[in-house]
Order: structure tokens, then C-alpha cells, then sequence
């Protein structure tokens, strides 16, 4: 439904707009992979038939989740204000960018497999270690 897709991705661009001010200069920035924010958004843009649009958030999501990988494994104690006095720990030896972002198999993502910047973030993927 257009409209329920055009809801959401409201939503998702607010959560996305509220991190810088959550966290500030921290650069590390855990809870983002659990709102999904550039999935949901891609997906909800593939319902729209707006691909570009959709690939720019994979895209976001991709680069957000190789700038934390460095943390994975690790407990992080963050600066920011409203976080100082959390730890956070992404989840566990088995995660890695490529299982992060296993996601763009979907059938949902199909319509965007002939896009060039979609293949490039496939291909980018796949050659990850």
C-alpha cells in the first residue's frame, strides 16, 4: 500500500535524523543495525517502484555497518550524553559485514538486480573477506 509506505519511510528518515543527535561525535553508533533503518527504507522505496532511491539507502546502511565493524566483539562505553552510562556490544563472533548485510539476497530486493550501484554494493559484498 502506497501510503503505508510512504508512512514508514517517514518514520525510518526520523529515526535515522535522531542519531547525530543521540550520539553526537561517538563513532561508534550501536542500536542503528537493530532499527534497520536503511533496510527498511530501501524496501519500503522498492515498493514505490523509487530503485535509486532505494540502492542510496543500502548503500547508507552498508557504509554505517563496515564504520562499526572494528567494534564487533567488543564492549564499547560510550561519551554521548544520554548514552555514558551504557556499554554495548555487538552481537557475536559470527557477525561480520557480509552476515550483516546478508539481507540483499531478499526477494523483495529482486526488482533492483539490474541496477548498476546496487551490483556494485553485491559485488563489494561478496569480495569482503
Amino acid at each position: 500500500h502506497k501510503g503505508q509506505s510512504e508512512d514508514a519511510i517517514r518514520v525510518y528518515r526520523s529515526l535515522h535524523d535522531m542519531l547525530p543527535v543521540i550520539y553526537g561525535d561517538e563513532e561508534y553508533t550501536p542500536p542503528y543495525h537493530l532499527l534497520f533503518v536503511g533496510e527498511g527504507i530501501a524496501l519500503c522505496y522498492v515498493k514505490l517502484g523509487k530503485y535509486d532511491e532505494a540502492v542510496e539507502w543500502l548503500w547508507k546502511h552498508f557504509e554505517h555497518v563496515c564504520k562499526n565493524a572494528k567494534h564487533y566483539n567488543k564492549r564499547e562505553h560510550l561519551e554521548t550524553p544520554l548514552l555514558r552510562s551504557c556499554t554495548f556490544r555487538y552481537f557475536g563472533e559470527s557477525v561480520s559485514v557480509k552476515r550483516h548485510i546478508d539481507y540483499l539476497d531478499h526477494p523483495e530486493f529482486a526488482p533492483l538486480h539490474d541496477h548498476p550501484r546496487y551490483r556494485e554494493l553485491v559485488e563489494k559484498l561478496a569480495s569482503m573477506d
